[in-house]
C-alpha cells in the first residue's frame, strides 16, 4: 500500500497530510499568525505519531512547490527535499495552480485559476476539461484575462481579489472557491506516482523575482 507525506506552505496556511491507498488517513492545517516553519515540522511529527508510521514507511513524498510565499514555498520544498532524502525515497512537487484546479473535483470545462501577486499581478494558469492548456505564468490581470472565454470559471484568491475586474471583462464569468490543502497535493502526487513522474528532488516553482530581488536590482542597475 502506496502512503505519501505531502505539504502545502506556499498560501497563508500550511497543511501537512498522509494519504495510504489514496485515502487520507491524517491532515493538519496549521494555525494562522505563526510562521510555516513553526508549524509544519510539528504538524508532521504529530501525523507520524498518530499514525504510528515513520517516514521510512513512506512510499513517497510531495510537496507544493509554488508560485505564492517566496518564504512558505522554499520552508516546505526545503523540509520535503529533506525528508525524502533522509528515507531515501522519491518525492513529487505539485505546482498550487494545479492544485487548486483539482480541488474543483471532476469539473469539465474551462477553469482559469488566479493567485494574487499584488498590484493587479497575478500568477495564472488555464485548464480545459482536466488538462492544463496555458502554462503557470506571472502576468498582469488584462494579461491573465486575454484568452478567458465567457463562461470560464475562475477560483483561487486572485479570482476574488479582482471579481470586479473580471467581470467587467469575461462575459457571464463563475467564481468557486477552493482551498490549497496538504490533501490534494497528496491526491495529485499518488496519480503521478503510478506514472513514474518523481524525483529524487525538487525545486521552487517562483515564476518571478522576490520583492527584495526586485528592490536590490532597482538599487544596484
Amino acid at each position: 500500500m502506496l502512503n505519501i507525506l505531502a505539504l502545502s506552505s506556499s498560501g497563508s496556511v500550511a497543511s501537512a497530510a498522509l494519504l495510504s491507498g489514496g485515502s487520507v488517513l491524517r491532515e493538519i492545517v496549521c494555525e494562522l499568525g505563526r510562521t510555516h516553519s513553526e508549524t509544519l515540522v510539528p504538524a508532521v511529527e504529530q501525523i507520524l505519531r498518530e499514525s504510528g508510521a515513520e517516514i521510512f514507511d513512506m512510499g513517497a513524498f510531495a510537496v507544493d512547490v509554488g508560485p505564492g510565499s517566496f518564504t512558505g514555498v522554499r520552508i516546505g520544498v526545503c523540509f520535503a527535499n529533506a525528508l525524502a532524502a533522509a528515507a531515501k525515497k522519491p518525492v513529487v512537487g505539485i505546482d498550487s495552480l494545479t492544485a487548486h484546479y483539482k480541488s474543483l473535483a471532476g469539473f469539465r470545462g474551462e477553469a482559469a485559476v488566479l493567485l494574487d501577486a499584488r498590484g493587479q499581478r497575478c500568477y495564472c494558469a488555464k485548464f480545459l476539461d482536466n488538462k492544463i492548456i496555458e502554462p503557470p505564468r506571472a502576468a498582469d490581470l488584462e494579461e491573465c484575462l486575454r484568452t478567458a472565454g465567457p463562461g470560464t470559471v475562475f477560483t483561487g484568491d486572485g479570482a476574488f481579489a479582482y471579481r470586479g475586474l473580471i467581470e467587467k471583462k469575461v462575459s457571464f464569468a463563475k467564481f468557486v472557491k477552493t482551498e490549497l490543502r496538504a490533501s490534494q497535493i497528496a491526491f495529485e502526487a499518488y496519480d503521478r506516482f503510478q506514472k513514474g513522474e518523481t524525483a529524487s528532488a525538487v525545486f521552487p516553482l517562483y515564476l518571478r523575482s522576490s520583492q527584495a530581488e526586485r528592490v536590490f536590482n532597482e538599487r544596484h542597475g
